[in-house]
Order: C-alpha cells, then structure tokens, then sequence
C-alpha cells in the first residue's frame, strides 16, 4: 500500500507536520488564517467624517447686530418725524393716567391678543420677550431649537417654503460632487430667504420682519444637519409710530419717550434656532454601498 504514489504523498506532509510540532511546539502548526476584511467594509461601521466644507456657516442681513434701522434700536425721541396722532395723543395728559401708562397698557394688550393660543410654552417664550423690554439691560436672549418659539417660527409658512427650497439645493450640490465646497449658500440665503412672517399671528407678533439669518451645514455619509438662526431686534422703529398694528405706537412711545435705557424699556436683539436633520443624499448611499 505505502508504494501507491498518493499514499507515499500522505506520509510526507505527515512526516513534514510532525517535525515541526517537534522542532517548535504546537505553536509552530500556523492556524489557517481569516479572509481579511476589505477597508471600504470597514469603513462603514466607523462613524462617517464629515464631508469638504461641512459645518460652514452661510449669512444674510446685517452683520452688526447693533446697527440702528429705522431707529429701533436707541431710546431717542425723533421728532417730528414720529409725531403721529398716536405718538401726540400719548404727550396729552389725561389724568389720572400717564402717557407711559396709556401706551404700555396699549402695548400690552396688543402683544397678549397677538400671541394667545399656544399653550404654556408659548406663554413662557412671549414672557421672556416682554419682560425684558420692560425691565432688562439690553443684552441678547436666545431661544434653543427645542424651544416653542422655535416650533413656531419654524413652521411659519414663510420660513417652510424657504427651507424646502434651500435644503433641495443643498442635497443637489452633496449629490453633484459630494462636497459643499463652492456651494452658495449666502447667495440662497438672499435669493430665497423667507418674507416678512405674518403667519401664524403669533410669529407676526414676536417678529414680523428680521434682521439676520444663518444656515450652518454639517454633512457626512451619515446624513445633513441645518442650523438656521433667525435674528431680530425686540424694539419699534419710527415707522411704528405711525403703524395700524395693536400696540405698535405704544411700544415705540415706551422706548423712545419713557424710562431709561438699561433698565426700563430697553431695545435688544434676540434670536432662535431651527435644526433640521435630513437624511443622505442619493450620492450618500452610492458612496456608501458601491
């Protein structure tokens, strides 16, 4: 039998096998070794880096918050300019009450009836804004993405129709070259931004118009996030004086003929954050899965 050539075979790796586990110990005897995983497999199980030019931040408006438009943001009288019947009808007197009584009972009521109806965190955030016009030292307050005020403003229709058209941009340019390197962004911003905020009355309340808007991206292989800020001044230019709005010339009568700036009846920026999280772009998951 041990003359068939595939037996004499067998007793050679045999052999061969055996003088190793003698010279080196089971040690010597390699266990067969695993496929190796390739890099692009493992690499989708490690968190994904975020892509060229992630976590820019894209602006519209004003760059200095404290610039005064429309003097909405001094404590000044401008006459005559902001003489309207409103403004002189809170100069009268009218005993028992004062002008700065009239108009801030004015003020208050047309800012409660303009943002009734949304529940105590809505209550909570238009507190924030009144109090510290009456009685804050004019520094900036902000309202997180979690906030009602932010559930509010973003999902004003003005600002979902801006959204919708800036983030279809946004994934069309990580699709095209996944990269937001040469992506617009200012530009969309001032293309596109939203227009004056008249829906829901409570955001037309609290803000109206604005002074700033941000977008910073942050994008990987794992998905898109948008932080947007909108920002504005809590204060009445001269063009309030004159307005038809509830509570406008009273507010503005406040600020600019009554207290003292830093503490009674002080102007002050103010902003709030909206982050959207969207999934990966269709070249996201090409990348990812080739």
């Amino acid at each position: 039998m041990t003359n068939h050539p595939h037996a004499r075979a067998l007793i050679s790796i045999t052999t061969l096998l055996c003088a190793a586990a003698i010279a080196g110990g089971p040690a010597a005897i390699a266990a067969p070794r695993k496929p190796s995983v390739p890099q692009r497999t493992a690499a989708r199980n490690a968190s994904a880096p975020p892509l060229e030019c992630s976590g820019t931040l894209y602006t519209w408006g004003l760059r200095n918050l404290n610039q005064d438009l429309d003097s909405d943001f001094d404590k000044n009288p401008h006459k005559p300019g902001d003489q309207s019947s409103a403004i002189q009808g809170y100069e009268q007197p009218r005993p028992p009450a004062s002008g700065e009584t009239r108009a801030r009972g004015d003020f208050s009521n047309g800012f409660w009836l303009g943002t009734a109806g949304h529940g105590a965190g809505g209550d909570a955030d238009r507190d924030r804004l009144y109090n510290q016009f009456l009685s804050g030292n004019g520094s900036m307050i902000s309202f997180s993405s979690s906030s009602t005020m932010s559930q509010i403003i973003g999902t004003a229709p003005a600002f979902t129709a801006f959204a919708a058209k800036f983030e279809n941009q946004v994934k069309l340019r990580i699709s095209n070259y996944h990269s937001l390197c040469g992506f617009d962004g200012n530009g969309l911003l001032a293309q596109d931004r939203p227009g004056y905020f008249n829906d829901p009355l409570y955001a037309h309340a609290v803000l109206g118009g604005y002074q700033r808007l941000e977008a910073t991206i942050v994008a990987s292989d794992s998905g898109i996030t948008i932080r947007y800020k909108i920002y504005d001044h809590f204060g009445a230019g001269m063009s309030d004086a004159a307005s038809s709005l509830p509570g406008l010339p009273g507010l503005y009568y406040l600020q600019h003929y009554a207290g003292r700036w830093g503490s009674k009846y002080t102007p002050f920026a103010w902003w709030v954050e909206i982050t959207h999280n969207l999934p990966p772009a269709p070249r996201f998951i090409a990348a990812r899965h080739p």
